[in-house]
C-alpha cells in the first residue's frame, strides 16, 4: 500500500491503481479515482465489483453534469436518467426541448414531489396548458 500511496503522490495514477489491484483493494481503487473526479474510470470499477448503488448514482451524476456543462444534452440525459436525478434530468430536457419525454416523466414522479411545480410552471410559460395541469 506504500508503494500505491507513493506513486499516487508522484501523480502515477494508473500504477498506483495496478498495485491497489495486485492486493486486491479496490475500495482504494475507487476512492483514488473518486478524488481524482475521473468518473468514467469510477463507473467502470464499480461495475466490476467495487462499491454500491450509491457511489454509481454518484458517478452517474457527475458524469452528467460534466456533460451539462459543455452542452451535451443527449449525453446528460443519458447519464441523469442512470442516477435517477429526475431535477437535472427535467432541467436537461428543458434544455433540448424535448416536451414529450417531460411529460412522460410527469407520470413516474410522485404526487407530492415539488418537481411538478417546477414543470407545471415551465410548461405554462410554453404555452403547453394541458401538460402544465
Amino acid at each position: 500500500m506504500q508503494k500505491a500511496e507513493i506513486a499516487s503522490w508522484f501523480n502515477k495514477f494508473d500504477d498506483a491503481e495496478e498495485i491497489y489491484r495486485t492486493i486486491d483493494r479496490k475500495d482504494l481503487v475507487l476512492e483514488m479515482r473518486s478524488k481524482l473526479g475521473d468518473w468514467p474510470k469510477v463507473v467502470q470499477i464499480i461495475e466490476q465489483g467495487a462499491g454500491n448503488d450509491e457511489e454509481l448514482k454518484k458517478a452517474y451524476k457527475n458524469l452528467g453534469d460534466y456533460s451539462a456543462e459543455r452542452g451535451k444534452w443527449h449525453k446528460a440525459i443519458k447519464y441523469y436518467s442512470n442516477a435517477q436525478d429526475n431535477e437535472s434530468l427535467v432541467e436537461a430536457y428543458f434544455k433540448i426541448e424535448d416536451f414529450d419525454n417531460l411529460e412522460k416523466l410527469i407520470r413516474i414522479l410522485p404526487e407530492n414531489s415539488h418537481i411538478l411545480d417546477t414543470l407545471g410552471e415551465r410548461f405554462q410559460s410554453m404555452g403547453l396548458c394541458d401538460a402544465a395541469a
